[in-house]
């Protein structure tokens, strides 16, 4: 009996298996979000040097991180609300949205990176700084991080049985 019960939670679809599954993608989709706030943040410290960054900056920079973790969260959402007929189809969700996730933290990261050599150096101010960070990052990164959210939600969808399938070998089972 202990033999079946460890051979049935050793399966993929098994019910220890699935939360956890799902909290590695939470844990993909969360470095995205906290990776998102490191170049605007980067874009302000550097545009602060040059000079005062006005309330209404700090008000876009912020309104664009929350926009686009709620674009995240929304497309996260729709991949798992949607029915599995419907939608984009993804061979293989779960890695698709681990790969874009990882893609779109380094490129976060690499555009904060690229932010601090350019303000050091030349000591551009918040305004210059945005003409090219700002398309940059909504036609390059945005993007990634919404196919990443759509993944990952298409991985966490719960496998439906049919009724009256009932696993061999667990508590109550024939």
């Amino acid at each position: 009996m202990n033999r079946e019960l460890d051979e049935a939670e050793k399966e993929p679809g098994a019910a220890g298996n699935g939360m956890q599954e799902r909290r590695t993608g939470v844990v993909f989709l969360s470095l995205v979000v906290a990776t998102t706030f490191i170049p605007w943040m980067q874009l302000v410290e550097g545009g602060a040097d040059a000079s005062f960054i006005s309330p209404t900056e700090s008000g876009l920079v912020l309104a664009t991180c929350f926009l686009s973790v709620g674009g995240l969260i929304a497309a996260w959402l729709a991949g798992r609300r949607l029915p599995p007929e419907t939608g984009p189809r993804v061979n293989r969700p779960r890695d698709a949205g681990l790969v874009l996730a990882i893609l779109a933290a380094a490129a976060n990261l690499l555009l904060a990176a690229v932010l601090r050599g350019r303000m050091s150096g030349a000591h551009g101010s918040f305004a210059q700084e945005l003409q090219w960070f700002g398309p940059v990052w909504f036609l390059l990164v945005v993007p990634v991080q919404i196919a990443a959210g759509y993944c990952k939600g298409r991985a966490s969808i719960p496998i439906r049985k049919p009724a009256g399938v009932v696993r061999a070998g667990l508590p109550g089972a024939p």
